[in-house]
């Protein structure tokens, strides 16, 4: 041990110079201390083996008692080096679900009635956890943030239909300044449960906070980063809506959440211990006894002084933003490739919307409520449509497709009849045939649109000839007009009557002619 302590200042240069691995020459000549004494902090520093980060966080008088006082803040009453075997073991036994300090000095007393008491007994608990954490006291703004999560154990109602119990999962949200608490039971963790709760909970502390701290589940965040995680794009529309941040705890850092948690030991104590006395026969009974054993809880002083509910109401309510008009609509997150006809399909519903054509070829992302459809390219919104649920139909925008595209919207029975009736009566018959005949008008305009193309190919009169002659046929279709045309059988003379019936292997008489020429 160096013969004088050394100033804070030199000691923090001492850490940093540890974790940037210069050698021991140097940091003697950075800090202008022996190569002794340098030796003997870093053999400390090694010994308690702990991470920068973790030294970062202490005070100045937590790392004057691990490196620099020679007791540690040790006692030399005997029974402190009973308890201090016993320490870690404590530690350990807080935490777990449920279990408190108080439970702990009960333990310790039946098997040593001459320890310390109550209140130094939590004393140096408290001090033994904080130096083998390393945790930094955290102070909190009122009105800044909201923590949120879920408890590890269930409450149960009982079905009267099955006789069954069901299970439920339950939701806790805390303001950390007032630690005015809210929780409630819902059926499962899903997605949309997991914003509803949190919309609830916003909605019972009538505002909204500048920040929510979710725990790293996947209702909330699609891929945890230590410095920028990446946010469900549903919750994050919901947190858009209210107007708040969100800011995931760092995985495995139970400390960013430490008050969320400590409330569940609470809520553990109290609200479960209220309702679970109960029988509740519904979901809706069980949330109706949570709340009333919650309204007691957040009413009961906090450490002697005023109750959470008090302190909410004096300091912290005021500062909260104000709801939106509305309740969050809430949107779901797809993505889609626009296809050739310009639309691109909701795989949920198996419903197509229109975007504008230039985006043909594209992926664009498709943000959907109960009522609306939201269609985005590169963070653009490029499309809105009303959301419809009948599968394989379309919703079109007139606006949004090229000419050609605009044509075939335009396509309807009466279309194509004054079509037909331009070329002749024939024509026309033959289009009103097709419409009776084909189950799904979209295939009847298609084959009328064909037939109407055999006419720029072989001329209208040729084609009112070719109607005229399948007038009589059993079958009419493009196919069939088509091979008339070609073989030109509206030219032989032959009577109505004497026809035989049409099918697709007729190749006329022509065709037989040069086959016996051959």
């Amino acid at each position: 041990m160096p013969n004088k302590p050394i100033d804070m200042h030199k000691l923090r240069l001492l850490l940093r110079l540890f974790f940037q691995e210069v050698s021991g020459r140097q940091a003697a000549h950075l800090t202008g201390l022996s190569r002794n004494t340098v030796r003997h902090y870093w053999s400390r520093i090694k010994e308690i083996d702990w991470p920068e980060e973790r030294w970062d966080g202490l005070s100045d008088l937590e790392l004057n008692r691990l490196l620099i006082s020679s007791k540690l803040g040790e006692s030399y009453d005997p029974r402190y080096h009973i308890l201090k075997a016993l320490l870690p073991s404590i530690a350990k036994e807080l935490r777990r679900p449920r279990m408190t300090i108080a439970r702990q000095w009960d333990q310790y007393r039946k098997h040593h009635p001459d320890g310390f008491g109550k209140t130094a007994f939590t004393k140096h608990v408290q001090q033994f956890r904080q130096r083998h954490t390393g945790y930094m006291v955290q102070h909190y703004t009122p009105g800044d943030k909201l923590m949120v999560d879920y408890t590890g154990d269930k409450l149960h109602y009982l079905d009267k239909e099955t006789g069954e119990y069901v299970a439920c999962e339950v939701f806790v949200a805390i303001l950390p300044y007032s630690q005015y608490t809210y929780c409630e039971a819902q059926r499962n963790q899903k997605q949309e449960t997991f914003i509803e709760s949190c919309e609830n909970a916003f909605h019972f502390y009538q505002g909204v906070p500048l920040a929510v701290i979710p725990d790293n589940l996947k209702s909330a965040v699609v891929k945890t980063n230590r410095y920028e995680p990446k946010i469900n794009e549903t919750y994050n529309a919901f947190a858009e809506h209210y107007r708040t941040a969100i800011l995931p705890t760092r995985v495995a850092k139970p400390r960013d959440k430490a008050l969320v948690e400590g409330a569940v030991k609470l809520l553990y104590q109290s609200v479960y211990f209220d309702v679970t006395d109960r029988e509740p026969i519904s979901l809706e009974e069980l949330n109706m006894f949570i709340l009333e054993a919650l309204e007691e809880y957040n009413e009961r002083p906090l450490n002697g002084e005023e109750s959470r509910l008090k302190r909410f109401e004096q300091e912290e309510q005021h500062r909260l933003k104000p709801l939106p008009a509305k309740r969050h609509s809430l949107r779901k997150v797809s993505e889609a490739k626009v296809g050739k006809n310009g639309h691109v399909r909701l795989s949920e519903d198996k419903h197509y919307y229109s975007v504008p054509y230039t985006l043909i070829g594209k992926r664009v992302k498709l943000l959907y409520s109960l009522d609306e459809v939201r269609i985005y390219y590169q963070m653009e919104l490029i499309a809105e449509h009303t959301r419809g649920y009948r599968r394989g139909a379309y919703t079109t925008n007139n606006d949004h497709l090229a000419s050609h595209h605009k044509a075939l919207t335009e396509w309807n029975p009466d279309f194509f009849l004054r079509k037909a009736e331009a070329v002749g009566p024939f024509t026309r018959k033959v289009f009103e045939r097709t419409f009776k005949e084909k189950p799904h008008a979209e295939a009847a305009y298609k084959s009328c649109n064909g037939i109407i193309n055999l006419g720029s190919r072989f001329g209208n009169t040729a084609l009112e000839q070719a109607c005229r002659y399948a007038d009589g046929l059993e079958v009419v279709n493009y196919h069939v007009l088509s091979d008339i045309l070609t073989n030109k059988l509206y030219e032989e003379d032959v009577d109505q009557q004497a026809k035989v019936l049409y099918h697709e292997n007729l190749r006329g008489g022509n065709y037989y002619a040069q086959s016996d020429e051959n």
